[in-house]
C-alpha cells in the first residue's frame, strides 16, 4: 500500500471481495455499532467459539510437541480433554452462559471438534512433524514470539521493484522433510465457502498462498531456509468434520491478482461488488443500498468507463483474469 502500512490477509480478501466494503472499514474506519445484546439460546458466538478452539489446539499441540510426541487419540485424548475443559472454564468465567442447557450443548460441540481434531491429526502426522504454532509476524504488542515469529512484517514481492508488507498469524507449520514444510490454517466454520474449483477466486481466497510465502521468509530470517510444499485449511469444527483443503498455487496468477489489488489501493478506487454468497452477511448493506441497487450502479459505471486509461482498469483486470 502507498503508506507502507502492513496489510493482513483478511484485508486483502475483503478488498478483492468488495472494494467498497474495504473503503468503509479500513480507509474511513467505519464500523457498525456494537450489539451488546446476546442470543439467549447461544453461549459463545461463532467468533468466540473459534477463538476458544484455536486456544485449545495451540495449547495441546505445544504441550505434546515439547515432550517429543505426535498426536494419538488413545494416548492423548484424556490430556486433550483436560486442556479443553480448562479453556472452557476460563471462557465460562469471562462470558457467563445464559443457562446450563445452552452451556452443555456448546461444550459438547467443543469436545466433538477436539475429538475430530485429534483423530485427524493422528493420521496427518504420520507423514509430518508439527513444529510451530500460532506464528505471529508484523503484529503490534506481540507476546513472547515463538522461534519463528517476528515483530516485523514480511515483504511480498510483486516484481518490477514493487512489493507490499504483510502481517498475520500462521496457525500451524509442519515439517515434512529437512527443508520441506506444510502450512495449515484452522477453520471452525463451514468449508463450503471455500471454492476448490477456483485457484484464488480473484483474490477472495488467497491466504494459503500468502502464508506459504510468509513462512518461507520467516524460515530464512531464522537461519533455517526451507520450502513450503503444501498450504491449506483444516476444518475440525462440527460443520467441517475434519476436512482438509490444500490450496492450489500459481506464482504468476498470484502476482497478477496482487498487482491489480495494489493498483486499486494506489488509485483510490473502491467499486461496490455485489456477491450473493456474502452480501446477506455484510454489515454495510444500508450504505450501498443492497445487491440490486449496487449491481445496477456497478454495471452503469463499468460500461461508462471501460476505455483505455480508466481508473477502473485494475478492476477490469481483476474481473477479467483467470484465478
Amino acid at each position: 500500500s502507498r503508506n507502507r502500512q502492513p496489510l493482513s490477509c483478511t484485508q486483502i480478501e475483503t478488498l478483492a471481495r468488495c472494494p467498497f466494503v474495504y473503503f468503509l472499514r479500513h480507509v474511513l474506519k467505519i464500523t457498525p455499532p456494537e450489539d451488546w445484546s446476546r442470543d439467549a439460546t447461544v453461549w459463545l458466538d461463532p467468533a468466540e467459539f473459534g477463538r476458544l478452539l484455536h486456544e485449545v489446539f495451540r495449547d495441546f499441540m505445544t504441550q505434546i510437541t515439547a515432550r517429543g510426541e505426535k498426536p494419538g487419540f488413545a494416548r492423548h485424548w484424556a490430556r486433550f480433554k483436560k486442556v479443553a475443559d480448562g479453556s472452557i472454564e476460563r471462557w465460562r468465567d469471562r462470558i457467563p452462559p445464559p443457562n446450563k442447557a445452552v452451556f452443555a450443548v456448546q461444550r459438547d460441540r467443543i469436545l466433538l471438534a477436539c475429538e475430530t481434531f485429534l483423530k485427524e491429526e493422528e493420521i496427518h502426522c504420520h507423514e509430518v512433524r508439527p513444529c510451530h504454532f500460532e506464528v505471529p509476524f508484523g503484529l503490534p504488542r506481540m507476546d513472547a514470539a515463538p522461534s519463528l515469529g517476528s515483530e516485523d512484517p514480511v515483504s511480498i514481492d510483486l516484481g518490477g521493484g514493487c512489493d507490499f508488507l504483510l502481517r498475520g498469524r500462521v496457525d500451524r507449520v509442519d515439517q515434512r522433510r529437512a527443508d520441506e514444510y506444510e502450512v495449515w490454517d484452522y477453520k471452525t466454520g463451514n468449508p463450503h465457502k471455500l471454492r476448490e474449483e477456483k485457484l484464488f477466486d480473484r483474490g477472495r481466497q488467497i491466504q494459503h498462498a500468502l502464508y506459504a510465502r510468509a513462512v518461507e521468509i520467516l524460515l530464512a530470517r531464522a537461519g533455517r531456509p526451507g520450502r513450503v510444499v503444501c498450504s491449506g485449511y483444516f476444518f475440525p469444527g462440527p460443520k467441517g468434520e475434519g476436512i482438509r483443503i490444500a490450496g492450489r498455487d500459481d506464482a504468476k496468477v498470484l502476482r497478477r491478482i496482487l498487482c491489480s489489488l495494489c493498483d486499486l489501493l494506489r488509485e483510490g478506487v473502491f467499486p461496490s461488488v455485489p456477491d450473493s454468497d456474502f452480501c446477506p452477511y455484510c454489515d454495510y448493506l444500508s450504505v450501498c443500498g443492497g445487491p440490486e441497487r449496487s449491481t445496477k450502479r456497478m454495471i452503469d459505471k463499468l460500461e461508462n468507463q471501460r476505455t483505455g486509461g480508466s481508473v477502473l482498469e485494475p478492476f477490469y483486470r481483476l474481473m477479467d483474469g483467470e484465478g
